[in-house]
């Protein structure tokens, strides 16, 4: 099995600079970079993102410079990305996301050419364009995504754990905000509501998964969620958990797990999500059952062992019949022994 992984030094691949979600992402031996070309119809002065006021009905291009600081030539993939909320409460900008149902017109889909393959030789640089056809009507709120460069340069293989073969790769992410009103981010609010709650694992943990959407075209920032997941007929929570200064994409879906360090029972349950964020609180109740095949998935993925059964009554109704009938046979042997022993002579 081969397991790609993106290396980008000790820097994290993903976006989330300040309040900006965006950041320009510089590795440490990647051997290239990649800077945007800003233009005049850029929002605020920060250069190393795109937050742009697009004219409705207008074409619009993106414009980024890969410069291949190597002394190879490099093969670039460079993809147009939409933004979605992560496991880990930051928004992360990798190709190949579900989308949520509520994202109509995602920002990918404004271009024609979403995905280009690009070959830089060593030591020159080359402008990529990625075109965009604004809507006739404009649109509400932002579109939120970002400009993936991808080395497809791969290094040598590494001797990994289990005969596992590791590959590194580089990647470098340009953020991409885009609205065609510039008081967008202000008179837009999110709107949150509570998705699809199951048994579940994500990477290494795992119990009741709580999908939290943003069904609004706008960013979340500084989330505080506390989730409870109630045994039917307990009133005191048998998992829950907090987080706070949390993110969420515009028209994306949460995946917040209430993790467990027990077994999980196959039962039904009741989970509460209270969400706060901008000055709004969100109060969510919803009934769900775990069933016994997804309670064994979960568990036997966490590596939890079921606790035993007590037995069941009638083992103690045969444990104690076998007793009486033991009884019974002892005292009966008893008795016809000393019924029928020879009387001793007398002299």
């Amino acid at each position: 099995m081969k397991i790609l992984r993106f290396v980008l030094g000790f820097l994290a691949l993903m976006l989330g600079l300040s309040l900006t979600h965006h950041q320009l992402v510089r590795a440490e031996g990647a051997g290239f970079s990649v800077a945007p070309l800003i233009g005049s119809d850029q929002l605020n002065t920060v250069t190393d993102y795109f937050n742009l006021v697009a004219t409705p009905g207008r074409a619009r291009d993106l414009q980024v410079q890969i410069d291949n600081t190597s002394d190879q030539a490099k093969t670039f993939t460079v993809t147009l990305t939409n933004a979605a909320s992560q496991a880990n409460g930051e928004i992360g900008y990798e190709p190949g996301t579900k989308l949520d149902a509520s994202l109509k017109q995602p920002l990918s889909s404004l271009s024609s050419k979403p995905e280009q393959e690009v070959k830089v030789p060593a030591g020159q640089s080359q402008i990529v364009t990625i075109p965009l056809q604004i809507p006739a009507g404009g649109f509400t709120g932002v579109k939120l995504g970002g400009i993936y460069v991808l080395d497809q340069s791969v290094s040598a293989a590494e001797s990994g754990d289990s005969g596992i073969s590791l590959n590194n790769q580089f990647a470098m992410i340009i953020g991409v905000q885009l609205q065609t009103d510039e008081n967008a981010v202000v008179t837009t609010k999110p709107d949150l509501r509570l998705g699809q709650v199951s048994a579940g694992t994500i990477d290494s943990s795992g119990g009741v998964i709580v999908n939290l959407r943003n069904v609004a075209p706008i960013f979340v920032d500084g989330m505080t969620a506390t989730v409870k997941v109630t045994r039917k007929g307990d009133e005191k929570p048998t998992l829950t958990r907090t987080v706070k200064d949390w993110s969420m994409a515009p028209n994306s879906s949460l995946p917040l797990t209430v993790n467990t360090t027990k077994e999980l029972k196959a039962e039904d349950y009741d989970v509460t999500v209270v969400a706060k964020a901008g000055g709004k609180t969100w109060n969510f109740t919803e009934s769900f059952s775990i069933k016994a095949k997804e309670a064994a998935k979960v568990n036997k993925a966490l590596g939890l062992t079921p606790t035993p059964a007590p037995p069941s009554t009638w083992i103690w109704y045969l444990v104690g019949g076998l007793g009486a009938v033991i009884v019974l046979l002892v005292g009966g042997m008893i008795w016809w022994w000393r019924r029928n022993r020879t009387p001793a002579a007398t002299a």
